[in-house]
This record gives structure tokens, sequence and C-alpha cells, in this order.
């Protein structure tokens, strides 16, 4: 079984950004742990503490006004969903399965680019993530919100006896 991602679209604030986004670098979720020993224990033991701050990296082709506009102001999240089709190849044939990402949060960087006749633009730019949200055919598989302390795997909710502990 051979799976890829054979394209994607980028959506900002609703608005597709068809052409405009050439790649994009979707955070890595790093585990806070903390490390514990004492006595009784033989050894040192890391457990959860939190979640690492979340980053990701557009790669954009064009200035395009209302993406600019949202990526320039850092008092305002800018939510992105990206749609990919993952296809699954078999001995039995393709089949396409939907990818959907969700990430809000500001950007950390805002580019100009660099400019020269005859080539695409290229403008990179980062963006610290406080939520993200994956969705693959249909099932969610995680989704992470660090506002409202937010940390569910495949519809489990990770967090939900700390927010009772914390009465929120």
């Amino acid at each position: 079984m051979i799976k890829t991602v054979s394209n994607a679209s980028v959506w900002v604030n609703g608005n597709v950004q068809i052409g405009t986004c050439s790649e994009i670098e979707l955070p890595e979720i790093k585990l806070l742990l903390v490390e514990h020993e004492g006595l009784g224990v033989v050894g040192t033991v890391e457990t959860f503490a939190g979640i690492e701050a979340m980053e990701a990296t557009f790669t954009w082709t064009s200035f395009d006004a209302t993406t600019y506009k949202a990526i320039a102001n850092p008092t305002q999240p800018v939510q992105l969903q990206t749609r990919a089709s993952q296809k699954t190849t078999t001995l039995l044939g393709d089949t396409e399965t939907p990818v959907v990402v969700f990430l809000s949060g500001i950007f950390k960087s805002i580019p100009l680019g660099k400019l020269k006749k005859g080539e695409t633009i290229e403008l990179s730019s980062e963006m610290s993530v406080s939520y993200v949200r994956l969705i693959l055919g249909g099932e969610e598989l995680l989704e992470i919100d660090v506002f409202s302390n937010t940390y569910r795997v495949a519809g489990a909710d990770i967090l939900s006896q700390f927010r009772a502990n914390l009465g929120i």
C-alpha cells in the first residue's frame, strides 16, 4: 500500500487561496515532559506536563491582499484550513481520502520576499499556532486548543479531568 498526498488547497479566514501557497510545514506536536525522581523509585521518570509551543511555516508564491492583511495583523488570530487529498494505491487500484487540517494563531513573521525577474516570488512566514485539528477521512484524529485546555485524540478528551479539577 502506497499513500501520497496528491494536492492541497489553503483557506485563509474562509477565503480559498488557490495557487498562492506552494508549501506548508504543519506543526510538530512536542509534549512537554517533567522529570521526577525520589525515594522508592529506582530511576527517573518523565510525565506529561503540557505541550510545547506549536509552529507552522507557509511558503507563499504571490502577494495576495486579503491574505497579507490577515497575516500582518498580530492582534487578530488567523483561521487557516488546509484541505488535501491522500491517494492510497493498492493492487486493487487507487482510492482518495480527504485530509483536513485546521490551524489558528498569529504570524511571527511577515514576509516581503525577494523579487527577481522572470521568477516566482517566495514569501516564507511562520505562524505561532494555538489551535490545531486533524481530520482524516471524516474521522477526527487530533484536536488541541491551548486557550481552552483541550486535547483530544480520536475523540477521547485527554484533559477533561484536568479542566474539572480547575473548575473550568
